[in-house]
C-alpha cells in the first residue's frame, strides 16, 4: 500500500515566467530544421508562505515563449489565493 505524504497547505501568490534561449551542446535535428538553442520558459510559482516552486518548459519555437507566458499570467489570476494543487493545474 503506497504511503500518502501530507504536505503543508501552501497558497498561490504569483506566477512569473522568463524566456531564455540556452545553447545546446548537441544540435537537434527535426523535420523543421536544426535546433542549436533550447527555447525555454523558466517558471516560478511563489506562495504566501514563502515557498517558491521552480520549473521550466521547452517551448519548441522561440516565438511561443511570450504566448505561453501570457497564458501563465492568466492562470495566475485564476489561482491566486487558492491552495497550491500542481497536479490539478
Amino acid at each position: 500500500m503506497p504511503h500518502e505524504i501530507d504536505f503543508p497547505a501552501l497558497t498561490a501568490w504569483s506566477i512569473s515566467a522568463v524566456g531564455v534561449e540556452v545553447p545546446m551542446t548537441y544540435a537537434l535535428g527535426t523535420s523543421r530544421g536544426t535546433i542549436t538553442k533550447a527555447p525555454l520558459l523558466l517558471i516560478d510559482l511563489d506562495t504566501e508562505e514563502g515557498v517558491t516552486g521552480r520549473s521550466y518548459l521547452w517551448c519548441y519555437f522561440p516565438a511561443a515563449i511570450p504566448a505561453i507566458a501570457h497564458i501563465l499570467r492568466e492562470v495566475e489570476h485564476v489561482v491566486k489565493g487558492d491552495r497550491v494543487a500542481p497536479a490539478d493545474l
